[in-house]
């Protein structure tokens, strides 16, 4: 997992990480570090859910996904600082078809110095019992 974080500040990586205040709060944010065409994997932002259910530590909730088999797990990895947007322009991928390892695939061409988003879905909300508040909302 440490390599997909050096990943992120390779030369040759599509996207970078930084550290930008939105809305008055400080977050880590995902941006194009160049052009992106529509269809591209983007494995720099690599991610892969636990085996088992967290505790109930409050520090972890925001890395915390509900799955198909109805568990929560936490989220490691790069992914976890993409942020939710109604209007996305990635996607998520299981590589080789496996729920517990993903990266994002660009939905649409982006631009440099856009922000990497991904919908989190519906479910995500309603299972927080929290609204959306991304830019497109």
């Amino acid at each position: 997992c440490a390599r997909a974080y050096a990943l992120l500040f390779h030369g040759s990586a599509f996207v970078n990480l930084s550290f930008e205040i939105l809305g008055g709060i400080s977050q880590f944010i995902i941006r194009a570090r160049t052009s992106i065409p529509r269809g591209m994997e983007l494995d720099e932002l690599f991610g892969v859910m636990s085996r088992d259910s967290p505790p109930s530590y409050d520090n972890t909730k925001l890395s915390q996904m509900k799955c198909k088999d109805g568990q929560i797990r936490i989220l490691f990895g790069p992914l976890r600082f993409v942020n939710h947007s109604c209007k996305a322009n990635t996607e998520f991928y299981h590589l080789n078809g496996n729920i517990k390892a993903q990266v994002l695939v660009t939905s649409r061409d982006i631009k440099k110095g856009e922000e990497i988003t991904v919908s989190y879905g519906q479910a995500y909300f309603t299972n927080k019992s929290a609204e959306c508040f991304c830019f497109d909302c």
